[in-house]
Formats: structure tokens, sequence, C-alpha cells
């Protein structure tokens, strides 16, 4: 039946047993990649199916990414097919390296996940490099699709460097929305979502070595920020960096005052 192995009718009917019996050291190599007609592998089965058979086939050199006919990852396979918030399946497949920004048809699974509101599985995502600036079908990021609270709870789990959303993309503040090139809204990118903002929401500075990531230099590609130095970061980013600690006297507002050059 499209092509599927016993190890594919094992997962389908739920047998343990049989599962462990056919990944044996002596067969596992053999058996555990292979796809059937539709190129989906013992493990898109599990992931949509069971965490024990998905750990067991992820320990005995599963492929995590391995895409069938429809680009679908095991981790697509599993956002899409489920049904409650919990994201432990997700954390499973992430922990072996499965790609946060996998293909799902025109979409991303961030995006999937966010659209079903399986916002828990959307943050460990993000933990892991799920991209925020990336479109969905309908050409819109996540920036573009989810309220503040969303956004603020997203970005306190961010723990890589953002993607910068190119200004030509953007002819308006993605905060305020206010115009580009009207009186004090030049153009400025946070340092920590890469927003493309005016100059009254980006009014914020932090130490580079508040951000969960190694800060970038302005200008310079892959050229590391000193620690100490200040970075350009939004009103909501500043308060995710800044939580815990008592103001400063030398913050205003939301922080340091913000300098004169662009972004």
């Amino acid at each position: 039946m499209f092509g599927q192995t016993a190890l594919h009718f094992a997962i389908r009917g739920g047998h343990l047993n049989v599962v462990q019996a056919l990944l044996m050291p002596q067969l596992r190599g053999s058996i555990v990649n292979v796809a059937d007609n539709r190129r989906n592998t013992a493990l898109h089965l599990a992931a949509a199916k069971s965490r024990r058979m998905t750990k067991l086939l992820l320990e005995c050199g599963a492929d995590v990414n391995f895409l069938n006919m429809r680009n679908q990852t095991p981790l697509g396979v599993h956002i899409l097919t489920v049904t409650r918030d919990d994201p432990t399946m997700t954390e499973i497949l992430l922990q072996h390296r499965a790609n946060a920004n996998a293909p799902v048809d025109k979409s991303t699974i961030l995006h999937v996940a966010l659209d079903k509101s399986l916002l828990q599985i959307a943050t460990r995502l993000v933990r892991h490099g799920a991209r925020l600036d990336l479109k969905d079908e309908s050409g819109k990021t996540v920036f573009d699709k989810v309220d503040k609270a969303q956004l603020k709870m997203l970005m306190a789990k961010v723990a890589h460097p953002p993607v910068w959303v190119p200004d030509s993309e953007r002819q308006e503040c993605m905060e305020c929305r206010k115009k580009f090139g009207s009186l004090g809204a030049r153009r400025h990118h946070c340092r920590m979502c890469g927003r493309v903002l005016c100059s009254a929401c980006s009014a914020c500075h932090v130490r580079a070595k508040k951000l969960p990531f190694p800060a970038r230099r302005r200008g310079k590609k892959n050229k590391a920020e000193k620690a100490s130095a200040n970075t350009r970061v939004c009103n909501m980013c500043y308060e995710i960096c800044t939580e815990g600690e008592l103001p400063s006297n030398n913050n205003a507002g939301y922080g340091l005052r913000a300098h004169s050059e662009t972004a």
C-alpha cells in the first residue's frame, strides 16, 4: 500500500514492539529512512502519532529534515496534524536539529503554528531559530499577523540574530505606522527584532551584552559589537532586555536617549 514498508505499517498500527524489532542494529540502516510512494518516511508517520516512536526513530538515525512529496518535513507534518498546543513533540524534533524554518506549502511551520493558535509551539520554534521576517502565502510576515502581546511573547524567546526587514519593503513604521520621510520619521532597525521603525519607536538603547545573541556592528557583516557598546532596540525589545532591572537615572522613558545615526 503506497509502497510502504513493514516499519511504516508498524507505526501506523501503533505497534511499538514491532517497531523496536525492525530497528534492531542489523536492520535499521536499511529501513529507517526508506520512503513510500509519497516520499513519507517512517518518521513522517510517527511525528503525527507517537512521541516514543519518534524518539526511537531519531535515536536510530532517522533523517529529521527529509522532505516528502508535499515538501514537508516530519516537523511540518506534526505542526499540520497536531490539535493541542503541546510543544513536547516539537521540542523532541528540534533537539535533533529539525529545521525551524522548514517550508509548508508556500508558508513556514511558524506561520502554520500561529494560524492554528499554537502559541507554545510557536515560541519553541522561535527559540530554535524560526524567523519572524519570512512571509506566508499571502505575503505577510509574523510581525504583520500577531498582536503586541503575542509578539512580545515570541520575542522573549529569541536566541538568534534577526534578519533585518528590508527598508524597501516598508514605507511606514512597523510599530506606529507613521510614514517614513515625514518629520522625525527616519528609518531605523531594532537590533533585536529586525523591524524597520521610526525614531520615536526605536529610541531605546541597551548594552550589547543584554541581547540574547552577539550584536553585530552597524554596517559591518559578521563583526561582533563590544559587549559594553550601546545598541538600538525598539521599546518592546527594551522591556524584554531590561525586565527585572531597577530604573536607571541614565535612562529616559524606555531607555538611553537615541543617538542621531541611522540604521
